[in-house]
């Protein structure tokens, strides 16, 4: 696994090693859902995407689920100076579809650098068990 750590941290952000990670992290991780999900952002938005793909989703023993997802940034766009950017369209896209969670590559094809981030938003339960976004920004920690 320490190799694998490496050649997928120490490395631009190449797909299959990022793939095979978390393979390894999710135990057998299921990718078959795999598909882009650009179109959910407006036209501002996607200026800023070349795309948005989700890979698939880990559920652990509560059930909360975790969104993996890798989010490739247009030419020219600086992963770490992007941090707001990010953290926005993962918000959107976590209050979209409900999800508690994601784990998020960042990357630019003509960047080394990339950021792989956790963001996470809180919600409440209402009365009727649905859940209701408590207004704060999502959390978001990048390493």
């Amino acid at each position: 696994m320490k190799n694998l750590i490496q050649k997928t941290f120490e490395n631009e952000f190449n797909n299959t090693n990022f793939k095979e990670f978390i393979t390894n992290l999710f135990n057998g991780f299921d990718f078959s859902k795999e598909h882009t999900l650009k179109h959910q952002f407006n036209n501002a938005e996607r200026q800023a995407l070349e795309d948005l793909t989700f890979l698939g989703a880990f559920k652990d023993a509560d059930s909360r689920t975790l969104d993996i997802l890798t989010v490739e940034l247009k030419s020219g766009s600086k992963v770490e100076r992007a941090r707001s950017l990010q953290r926005n369209l993962i918000g959107k896209y976590l209050k979209n579809n409900l999800n508690d969670a994601a784990l998020v590559a960042f990357y630019s094809k003509d960047n080394p650098d990339w950021r792989l981030s956790f963001v996470k938003i809180e919600y409440q339960l209402t009365d009727k068990g649905g859940k209701v976004d408590i207004g704060t920004p999502p959390k978001r920690y990048s390493f």
